[in-house]
């Protein structure tokens, strides 16, 4: 429900990880938690008189997010005090650092436990004279801004949120910097040739995973992935661990267990049925770690 706090609106979100992909609208989302434990996440947004708004999201569990915004303006994003380690297109990125959300492409955020950021759009209010001769067709090609970068953004913007206030003047000057700064310094490239393998590592053994879903006898085990890639099971393992801090088989038993949730929910099978369906030969142990996970047991999904 929201709240009003100031110009400050307080949503406390459902703590249900698979409802988030609804929570902001035109947003396409999907989620896969990595970790058990009860997941949680609330939302604030900062509405200024010209009727734009900031908005802030923190969860607390180490995921995967699959995304795409809407819309055709690009988003900067802070990661905000108190995050831990995340990876956003391959990219490891801290407490501080400013990534950038490009419409029209699918973006991947894979968050390594507690995650807390600010999200701004950069429209016409932003080319004024805090920002001129910038527009959006700038950024094309840039990810991630390191904090020392950034001139002190995400520490302007989380300040802003514990004052609960916003004015269109403060939010085009705190901007500004941080966007000349990804005009004209470009990115810091740390993405060199080995750790794109690394990346392609990942994705490719994702998709030949979620190639074979619809038939788990044909799931490839972790050796048969390895050598499809070309690569030793101890590279497809540095590679899950650097990218999700998980291992393969870790990711892809969550990647399961969600895909399983979701057939509960549509209810046209048992909970055994789709337990068997989905690999969970030990029923006990599926109850388990989907209690763990999820807060419930699969009999009380809805």
């Amino acid at each position: 429900m929201l709240t009003e706090q100031g110009n400050l609106a307080v949503d406390i979100m459902s703590t249900d990880i698979d409802d988030q992909s609804v929570m902001l609208d035109g947003w396409e989302q999907k989620y896969t938690q990595l970790e058990t434990g009860s997941f949680e996440a609330k939302a604030f947004s900062l509405d200024m008189s010209d009727g734009n708004n900031i908005f802030r999201k923190s969860t607390n569990r180490r995921m995967h997010k699959c995304f795409a915004i809407p819309g055709n303006l690009i988003r900067l994003a802070a990661v905000l005090p108190g995050s831990d380690v995340s990876v956003f297109q391959g990219r490891e990125i801290i407490a501080g650092d400013l990534f950038v959300l490009r419409p029209g492409i699918e973006l991947e955020l894979a968050c390594h436990g507690k995650f807390d950021v600010a999200v701004v759009e950069l429209d016409s209010n932003l080319s004024s004279s805090y920002i001129e001769d910038i527009d959006n067709n700038h950024l094309e090609g840039i990810d991630v801004l390191p904090k020392q970068a950034t001139s002190g953004f995400a520490d302007k913007i989380n300040t802003a949120f514990l004052q609960k206030q916003m004015n269109v003047d403060l939010f085009s000057s705190m901007c500004a910097p941080a966007v000349r700064a990804l005009c004209y310094n470009g990115p810091i490239d740390n993405n060199n040739n080995n750790n794109n393998s690394i990346e392609d590592v990942v994705t490719k053994a994702i998709h030949l995973v979620e190639h074979c879903l619809d038939d788990l006898d044909e799931l490839p085990k972790i050796p048969e992935i390895a050598a499809h890639l070309g690569v030793s099971e101890r590279v497809l393992e540095y590679a899950f661990a650097r990218r999700y801090g998980v291992s393969p088989i870790r990711y892809f038993k969550f990647m399961r267990l969600h895909c399983a949730r979701r057939d509960i929910r549509v209810g046209k099978l048992s909970v055994t049925d789709i337990a068997m369906k989905w690999g969970f030969s030990h029923l006990g142990r599926f109850s388990g770690i989907y209690r763990d996970t999820f807060g419930e047991l699969p009999s009380h999904t809805k």
